[in-house]
């Protein structure tokens, strides 16, 4: 998707399914496939583990 965004010359991309690629691909595509180019937006990523949660919160 960064590639067919940069191409399309989008400014801001918002993460989705990228985070399937785990944490490390991630930050790649942010320090480096996108960097100078496109603003990488994410907010209520919640968990590297895509929603497992632990039993051990507190309720």
């Amino acid at each position: 998707m960064v590639d067919a965004a940069k191409l399309l010359r989008v400014d801001m991309m918002p993460s989705h399914w990228e985070h399937t690629l785990g944490a490390a691909r991630v930050q790649h595509i942010v320090e480096h496939d996108s960097k100078g180019s496109i603003a990488f937006l994410a907010q209520n990523i919640r968990s590297a583990d895509f929603g497992v949660r632990s039993s051990s919160r507190a309720a």
